[in-house]
């Protein structure tokens, strides 16, 4: 099909006469880009929350390799081979699947307000790890933030307040201008991000001893269950996974072969993900177990420091460590800030921090064109400004801090619909069909029952009869529903027989009038 004869709207005419001529190996960039997206610290600093805070260290890692494994394989592979397939982004594959005007709403819309919710995610441990760095260093008093622990808001400060607006809208700003240099500098940034999260495991390695320990004691037993803790660090891993995915299709096309496709998804997305989850659960499961050891050295000294007068007498033995409860204690930002500590906890902060900042100019970047090929008023760097200023409550507030809650809530929108894109690939072996006009309701229908779906842990913090599904894994569930609605609709019509095309009908021909594209 002749993609530059169909009467295009003007947002797909210009990805349509500006096509991509970038042909990489899986190694040269995607690679990169994929393990550097989960080097960042929002994937990271909350992951033990959602697992070793309700159960123990194996099924959490269990939980990392499933996630990681499903989504390489469900979320990754079949949008970038038809990417590869067609050499086109995003925007113009989705219209098979979702129809012309359908893909202004999914995915135009939705992954333009999807992407700044990820900004205020990126702004927020910008600002929060590097303010939190310097408390650490001594290089701010805290009184100036209003902060006490770790777990206090630091969200509620005036500091905090107008270096998030600043930084928000700075980095919206550089999003026009600048991204090519902020691209090369993450070419080598990510080393030292790495390197931070050595020298963590390094420093937690002697204690994993203490918290395994600890973790079989029958009091600590009694308070924790294997199930959350491997349901919930699926969902975690696959659901963060479903929003690198959403690039997917583009990254496809820029890889020279089907088998770059697979070793990029096997590398960058299931190992990547599993790897550094892991790194991520051992560094704050060891900076527990130095923590019960400190505290079981200082509260009973060795028998050489006793005097017993009666010999018959016994040490004795130290009560159990319980672990904590708090959710808060399980966070990497307080292993760097109040376990290690110090210049070294300060430094590593701050490393994590200014990665994060990369983060927000990315994704101002990518909402800023997406909005503004929906709508070319106002111009792009409006755009990025009017993303930074919707953002802002979000960081203030203290949800863009609550990982969780913004992984169920954007994984449960965004991984049905690439449960209807894979289906549109399954049933397309051969070719991509071209695009469908109008809106395709078979595809709407499996994103909405899909999001529906994927969205009930949302539900589940607000309503207690639905606490049950808070630790299983929605997104995927999502996921699959929306790719059975979708293929079951293409098996209906092929049941039927249907030799009439009309707005559902996979055949290129349908779609060749310029009039059903007004």
């Amino acid at each position: 099909m002749n993609l530059r004869a169909v009467s295009w709207p003007p947002r797909l005419q210009r990805a349509i006469q500006n096509p991509s001529t970038v042909r990489d190996s899986w190694s040269a960039r995607v690679a990169g880009v994929l393990i550097s997206g989960y080097l960042w610290v929002a994937f990271t600093d909350s992951i033990a929350t959602t697992s070793l805070a309700v159960g123990g260290l194996e099924p959490a890692i269990s939980g990392a390799v499933i996630g990681g494994l499903l989504a390489c394989v469900l979320l990754f592979l079949a949008p970038a081979l038809q990417g590869l397939r067609t050499r086109q982004p995003l925007m113009v594959v989705a219209t098979s699947a979702f129809g012309v005007r359908g893909s202004t709403l999914v995915p135009g819309l939705l992954l333009g307000l999807v992407q700044i919710v990820w900004f205020a995610v990126a702004v927020h441990y910008a600002v929060e790890f590097n303010l939190r760095g310097l408390l650490a260093a001594g290089l701010i008093n805290p009184r100036d933030l209003r902060a006490g622990p770790i777990g206090s808001p630091i969200t509620q400060s005036t500091v905090y307040a107008a270096t998030a607006m600043l930084w928000g809208v700075a980095a919206a700003l550089v999003s026009t201008r600048f991204i090519r240099w902020i691209a090369a500098l993450m070419v080598v940034y990510p080393i030292f991000i790495a390197l931070s999260y050595a020298g963590a495991m390094i420093w937690s390695l002697p204690g994993l001893p203490s918290y395994r320990e600890a973790s079989t004691d029958p009091i600590n037993l009694s308070r924790r269950s294997t199930g959350p803790a491997f349901w919930g660090m699926v969902q975690y891993v696959f659901g963060f996974s479903s929003i690198v995915a959403t690039q997917a299709v583009n990254w496809g096309a820029t890889l020279n072969r089907a088998s770059d496709v697979r070793k990029a998804g096997i590398v960058g997305i299931g190992l990547a993900s599993t790897i550094i989850a892991t790194i991520a659960l051992l560094i704050v499961a060891g900076s527990i177990g130095r923590e019960a050891t400190d505290q079981g050295t200082e509260a009973f000294p060795s028998t050489n420091d006793l005097v017993l007068d009666d010999p018959d007498v016994s040490e004795p033995s130290p009560p159990p460590f319980l672990l904590p409860a708090d959710p808060e204690a399980y966070r990497l930002g307080t292993v760097l800030e109040t376990r290690i500590g110090g210049i070294p906890g300060g430094i590593a902060l701050i490393v994590l921090g200014l990665g994060s900042l990369a983060s927000a100019v990315y994704a101002a970047y990518a909402y800023s064109n997406r909005l503004e090929s929906i709508r070319k008023r106002p111009r792009r760097w409006a755009w990025g400004v009017v993303g930074a200023v919707v953002a802002y409550p979000l960081m203030v507030t203290g949800l863009a801090s609550n990982l969780p809650l913004v992984i169920d809530l954007t994984a449960g929108l965004v991984a049905p619909m690439l449960g209807v894109l894979t289906a549109d690939v399954l049933r397309n072996r051969a070719s991509w069909p071209g695009p469908a006009p109008g809106v395709r309701l078979d595809g709407m229908l499996g994103w909405g029952v899909g999001s529906m779906v994927g969205l009930l842990p949302i539900l589940a913090r607000m309503v207690p009869m639905a606490a049950s599904v808070r630790w299983l894994p929605m997104a995927l569930l999502a996921y699959l529903i929306a790719l059975a609605i979708m293929m079951g609709s293409h098996a209906i019509r092929s049941i039927r027989g249907r030799s009439t095309p009309d707005f559902t009908s996979d055949h290129p021909g349908a779609h060749s009038s310029p009039s059903e594209f007004v």
